[in-house]
């Protein structure tokens, strides 16, 4: 079990125990609530929005869990829970709590409704890496303790400064005339504020090239793009350095 989240532990199959956001974030929720209803239309399914890289769920009826790739995004729930497996480790996340992956992991995940009148209902943002490192290579970005290595995955405890610029990236899509210019500038706000909030640390990993959260990230990648080839062990160890 990742030990930055033990007060969340929970074994998949049983679903989560969500604890009462303070004033303030149960209100952003409850708006979280209503734009995302008003973008998936109350249909089960995913919006692929105009803003680049971010979707939005809406599932009333979830299956079992499911084997995928997750890749690094941001990922926020307005109702409902999420359980996601790496290995040996457990990560759930709900309104409480968001989840960021910051490299390529396979998963194994699985969605859970706390009603049949309740949806769960998600956001997810993809995370652009390269835009992250330029912020971490900012000697103006506040310092923050060293993270220990990790699977590159982390769930932390949900907060306005994060939560706010995710609504008003959301609300801009009423106006699609203004995402060109002001989607990139929230999305770089929400990488900021990700980087400074809480477990940030550990997505700081990903400008270090030498990190072994990395290098398991590449050796992933090689074998997504070259799953159907014969690799050398020769030809993996050249890929992740």
């Amino acid at each position: 079990m990742s030990d930055e989240t033990p007060e969340i532990a929970a074994v998949i199959g049983q679903p989560a125990q969500p604890m009462p956001l303070e004033p303030e974030l149960d209100e952003a929720r409850k708006e979280l609530v209503a734009l995302i209803a008003h973008i998936t239309r109350g249909q089960d399914g995913t919006v692929i929005t105009c803003v680049p890289g971010l979707q939005v769920y809406c599932i009333s009826k979830p299956d079992g869990p499911k084997h995928a790739f997750a890749t690094p995004a941001l990922g926020l729930i307005a109702q409902g829970s999420k359980r996601i497996i790496v290995g040996d480790d457990i990560y759930v996340y709900d309104p409480m709590h968001y989840l960021v992956t910051s490299v390529d992991l396979p998963v194994c995940g699985q969605v859970c409704v706390t009603s049949d009148n309740e949806p769960y209902l998600g956001v997810r943002l993809e995370l652009a890496l390269d835009e992250i490192g330029e912020l971490i290579r900012d000697e103006k970005l506040p310092a923050k303790a060293n993270a220990p290595a990790s699977r590159g995955m982390y769930v932390n405890r949900i907060a306005m400064p994060v939560l706010e610029p995710v609504l008003r990236l959301l609300r801009l899509l009423d106006t699609p005339e203004d995402v060109p210019i002001m989607a990139p500038l929230i999305k770089r706000e929400i990488m900021y504020r990700l980087l400074v909030n809480g477990e940030g640390a550990r997505l700081r990993q990903i400008a270090l090239q030498d990190s072994h959260t990395q290098r398991i990230a590449k050796a992933i990648s090689a074998l997504r793009m070259n799953y159907a080839q014969s690799l050398r062990v020769e030809d993996m160890r050249a890929r992740c350095t």
